[in-house]
């Protein structure tokens, strides 16, 4: 056989094993879809865990929808002091693009769903590529993006409304484009590479690790630091990319103070914009949050035994197995554990019962299974090629997947959208929305929503602007507070829960009863009441 003879069958192999790739990926996360309930998923109103948060996203599309498609007016339900101007600090853009969806079909919450979990899964792919040109092997290929589903966190909010899951997809995305960039030097890689990072950080900045890694990077070769190829450089172009760097935080800088600017201009504090970092935090917050982090929050990282597996990994890899790894390779994985920790550091409040934030945490558990990957196949074949091990990996991802189903299922049966026996589907919420029009309540009309404590939750289920008991106490709020909402121009009360009808505060504002859906909302008509300016 000639060279040539040689050098096509190759090409030919190399093709194949890639097409046969893409299939089994592709078989792996319909499984993996199914095996969560995912499908069933889709038609499942916002409800669950940090149901909060979900409905803020949701309510972005509906009024994106509702009020005309313009951009840079993102707006939700809840009226705050005047129209419910306010934004996130993530920049819009998928909301934008679901309602657009709508537009173009029918609304259907499910969208932003498909919408987020797209992104996700392309950003699964991206790491499976990666792993498979480092090991040309499609078993480790496949095993390290099932293993990230594995997590309980990945697994539930993966396919949820929240634009972490996404952002952590276009980082994933990323750190491939940079890898075929690193192997044919093409300038064009890197610059799709910056563009990948630059939305994923428009998305949530703190999902940069790999990208502030990769301009560590780029400064030590620069400086003659580290020598990280045998013949040449990374970064030909030499102080050329420093502006493309420079470039992705300059936009993602500009839109955070946008976010700043439109929130202050329109009296809205909802959305966090801050950092709070540990050292800005009294002693007993600090263990507070720490005693959370370890009872509540870690096990929706992951299992016990396979944190105890990345870390213990994570210590020989970096302290042990260092040489067996090309110094790239190490130091992308040095910088990405250190990111971690500062990122941890940085944000360290915000991780007290809000276990999402972990979410952009998991390129670290990604880096410590493809190094594994890699270091087995190259390092060390003969257990990495050995059936014994292959099994034992594979039933790790077996145990991770059932343990991430197992959390998904308890969240979803544990809660509920205003009792135990009211269905929390999609279809149920138009059912809702259907008796309120045939009542005269539609959007944009304002009325006052109760139980609820979240800017958006309940007025996002009914598609109605308004006002609630978003920071106000007590629950329910004072006479004194209805008639102050009522001045503001609410029409209607919504009760969505029978024991709120018997107290004291509410006997003068259900005189007027309209009706109630299925025993579990109950309207009231506020307007005979008047809007006395005395009281």
């Amino acid at each position: 056989m000639n060279d040539t003879t040689h050098l096509n069958y190759t090409t030919k192999w190399i093709e194949k094993k890639s097409t046969i790739h893409v299939i089994l990926f592709l078989i792996s996360i319909l499984g993996v879809s199914w095996f969560f309930n995912y499908f069933e998923i889709f038609n499942y109103a916002p409800f669950g865990p940090h149901s909060w948060r979900q409905t803020d996203s949701c309510a972005f599309v509906q009024n994106y929808f509702n009020d005309g498609m313009n951009f840079f007016q993102p707006r939700f339900h809840h009226n705050i002091f005047g129209e419910g101007l306010g934004s996130p600090s993530e920049f819009p853009i998928l909301y934008y693009f679901s309602a657009m969806i709508w537009q173009l079909f029918q609304p259907h919450d499910g969208v932003l769903r498909l919408v987020n979990f797209f992104i996700l899964g392309v950003g699964y792919f991206s790491i499976s590529r990666l792993t498979l040109h480092l090991t040309s092997d499609l078993f480790y290929a496949l095993a390290v993006p099932l293993l990230l589903m594995g997590s309980p966190i990945l697994a539930y909010y993966g396919f949820n409304y929240i634009p972490n899951t996404p952002a952590l997809g276009l980082t994933f995305t990323g750190v491939l484009f940079f890898y075929y960039f690193f192997k044919t030097e093409n300038q064009k890689w890197l610059i799709l590479s910056c563009g990948t990072f630059l939305f994923a950080g428009l998305l949530k900045v703190t999902v940069l690790i790999p990208f502030i890694t990769i301009i560590i990077i780029f400064f030590l070769e620069k400086t003659n630091l580290v020598k990280f190829k045998k013949e040449g450089k990374i970064f030909k172009n030499g102080w050329k990319n420093a502006p493309l760097f420079f470039s992705v935080f300059a936009i993602i800088g500009a839109w955070i103070f946008w976010v700043k600017y439109y929130n202050e201009l329109h009296s809205c504090t909802i959305f966090i914009t801050k950092t709070r970092p540990i050292w800005s935090l009294v002693e007993p917050a600090i263990t507070e949050t720490w005693h959370w982090i370890i009872k509540s929050g870690a096990p929706d990282y992951y299992h016990r035994i396979t944190r105890y597996v990345v870390f213990g990994t994570t210590f020989f890899l970096l302290f042990f197995l260092r040489k067996k790894q090309p110094k790239l390779l190490y130091v992308f994985n040095l910088f990405i554990f250190l990111g971690m920790v500062g990122t941890f550091l940085v944000f360290y409040r915000q991780f007290f019962i809000h276990e999402y934030y972990a979410i952009e945490m998991m390129v670290f558990p990604a880096s410590v299974f493809i190094t594994s990957s890699y270091l087995l196949k190259n390092e060390f074949p003969k257990i990495g090629n050995h059936i014994f091990t292959k099994i034992i990996i594979a039933a790790f991802v077996i145990f991770n997947l059932y343990s991430a189903q197992q959390s998904v299922k308890f969240k979803y049966e544990n809660a509920y959208i205003f009792n135990k026996n009211y269905e929390p589907t999609i279809a149920k919420k138009i059912e809702a929305r259907a008796f309120l029009k045939k009542l005269g309540i539609e959007y944009p009309q304002n009325v006052i929503s109760i139980p609820d404590i979240s800017p958006n939750y309940t007025l996002n289920y009914f598609n109605l602007k308004g006002w609630n008991e978003y920071a106000i106490s007590p629950q329910p709020f004072t006479p004194w507070t209805f008639h102050q909402f009522r001045k503001m121009g609410a029409d209607f009360l919504i009760v969505t829960d029978e024991e709120y009808l018997k107290h004291e505060h509410l006997k003068e504002f259900i005189i007027h009863p309209l009706g109630s859906f299925e025993n579990s909302i109950f309207i009231f008509d506020l307007r005979p009441l008047g809007t006395n300016e005395d009281k």
